[in-house]
């Protein structure tokens, strides 16, 4: 004879998480919407969903053992190195990135709204206008295009500030004095060029986006325990208040992040929400076909 328990037991669950709602770890409607900032050190599900939670998944036959990993891998250009990155840990991925940050070519000057680097052809024009200044005022400090000028180590040192106020003022102080006023400035890098599997991609790029758009893709069809995490949140905002806002800063900004878990959020495709409900109520399903 069938044994019915079991079976009434599934329907009960079924009727209480359908009607678009995860099948598996939801979130109660009356919750109270607070938003879930996202960091690795955090509680359940915010460490889950953090890029330094270990996961398992293959992106273009690369093996994944934490998105922070693929994340920081991108950084280099050997291709063996970078497999071995992947597989790292979240914290020891962020460890090795360390040798891979940008050089000091790569440090961005501003001027007249424009951002350049040392090696540009704006920045050695700027340099030969600002050099006849120079010569014509000898050891004296100048004006040049409205600035007063100590001399031209210290334009250059306040070409590194974005803020143009602030420029004026370092432009115009002795180079020791400078440097000491700098410290208090954040060094802004250009775009970085990164890797995946051989190919080099522009950080400011749609490719890019592109190419981390899979990488959450393929970890979300793989990782189980990252589509419920996700859906765990469903009702919740997402905020991730420890990431950066400037690419030049960071691999992955706070933007890039949430964008792209909300996509999978909302998209969450049903099939992957009866597969996880079935693996979640394993133990029925075998009381079932043992009936």
């Amino acid at each position: 004879m069938l044994n019915i328990s079991p079976l009434r037991e599934l329907n009960h669950t079924y009727n209480n998480t359908k009607n678009n709602i995860a099948f598996c770890g939801q979130m109660p409607k009356t919750a109270v919407a607070d938003a879930i900032d996202i960091k690795a050190r955090g509680v359940y599900p915010a460490n889950a969903l953090s890029n330094f939670a270990p996961t398992s998944f293959s992106l273009d036959g690369v093996k994944i053992n934490s998105m922070e990993g693929f994340l920081q891998s991108l950084k280099a250009k050997d291709t063996a190195r970078q497999k071995e990155i992947c597989l790292m840990s979240g914290f020891d991925a962020k460890t090795a990135s360390h040798a891979l940050k940008q050089s000091h070519d790569d440090i961005l000057y501003f001027w007249n709204n424009k951002s350049f680097t040392a090696h540009s052809e704006d920045f050695e024009e700027l340099i030969k206008a600002i050099s006849k200044v120079q010569k014509l005022a000898g050891d004296k400090p100048f004006i040049y295009e409205g600035y007063k000028v100590n001399s031209i180590n210290s334009f250059l040192m306040a070409l590194r500030c974005r803020d143009i106020k602030k420029q004026k003022e370092l432009s115009s102080l002795p180079l020791n004095e400078i440097k000491e006023a700098f410290k208090d400035i954040k060094l802004e890098y250009a775009p970085r060029v990164l890797y995946w599997n051989g190919q080099s991609i522009k950080r400011d790029s749609a490719e890019y986006q592109k190419l981390i758009r899979r990488a959450y893709k393929a970890r979300f069809f793989a990782d189980s325990d990252f589509r419920i995490a996700l859906r765990i949140t469903k009702h919740r905002p997402l905020d991730h208040t420890r990431g950066k806002t400037n690419i030049t800063e960071t691999i992955l900004t706070r933007d890039e992040f949430l964008s792209n878990l909300l996509s999978l959020r909302r998209r969450d495709p049903l099939i992957l929400r009866i597969k996880d409900f079935f693996k979640g109520h394993s133990d029925i399903l075998k009381s079932l076909l043992k009936a």
